[in-house]
């Protein structure tokens, strides 16, 4: 739980495309009380596939008490027209995502999402009210060459744009550095907390509610040192929110 007892902390499980929809749905079903009974401390979002999304919201709204919170992976930088495959916000929302996560950099690497591209993805979230979870984070190259920070400037600068205009009260930035991603290997809590004060320099005084979380190879051995972090809101949990006891200890820790 959060050392801070005042302060709930945000866990975005990333399912990616790691759980079919029939899975996913048993899964869920399997570890909902579970689920429930952490999300009463806890703030629990849950990212699944498009095609599990519905199912899952379903489960939600059959139960009394709805602690648990459901989220996209990503969204469509339109609203609607001849755009083969895409999913428009609005269809996000309206099958029960409450979060979309933008800017991932599996989207920016395979799918050539760019800083623009999540801002205007961004906006498409804030319109139907979701609440986006904005990844940024630099490379190994990045990182070795000294450039964390100017990086981290150039994916955000766009997307704080968006937010200014729009005043949303609750927005996401998770850093996960692109090099820890489903490495095992983890920045320093010293390292992330650098980062985290310099993020929170950029951010304008006048935006409502920005929370930081940190992703990349989170797991419950390394959780307890990086939620000493001072400005630490949550994390952005891949490859370990699969495996339902080793999330369990990940929010528990």
């Amino acid at each position: 739980m959060s050392t801070d007892a005042t302060k709930k902390l945000v866990y975005v499980a990333n399912w990616k495309m790691n759980m079919p929809a029939i899975q996913s749905t048993e899964w869920f079903a399997k570890h909902y009380e579970a689920l429930s009974e952490l999300g009463r401390t806890e703030r629990i979002v849950i990212c699944p596939t498009v095609p599990a999304l519905f199912p899952l919201y379903s489960m939600i709204l059959a139960k009394e008490q709805q602690t648990i919170m459901l989220g996209a992976q990503d969204c469509s930088v339109h609203a609607g027209g001849p755009f083969t495959g895409q999913i428009a916000a609005e269809d996000l929302k309206a099958i029960g995502a409450q979060f979309c996560i933008l800017g991932h950099s599996e989207s920016r690497t395979l799918l050539a999402d760019t800083s623009i591209t999540v801002a205007r993805k961004c906006a498409r979230a804030l319109e139907h009210y979701m609440l986006p979870i904005v990844c940024i984070g630099e490379t190994a190259q990045e990182r070795a060459a000294g450039n964390t920070l100017e990086v981290l400037e150039g994916q955000l600068e766009p997307v704080l744009k968006i937010l200014t205009e729009t005043m949303a009260p609750m927005n996401f930035i998770a850093y996960e550095p692109v090099w820890a991603i489903g490495s095992g290997v983890t920045p320093t809590p010293e390292e992330i907390a650098a980062v985290f004060d310099h993020l929170k320099n950029l951010i304008p005084a006048n935006l409502p509610g920005l929370h930081l979380l940190y992703g990349g190879s989170v797991t419950s051995k390394n959780a307890p040192e990086l939620k000493k972090i001072a400005l630490l809101s949550g994390f952005l949990v891949g490859n370990a929110s699969l495996d339902f006891q080793e999330f369990k200890k990940i929010v528990e820790c």
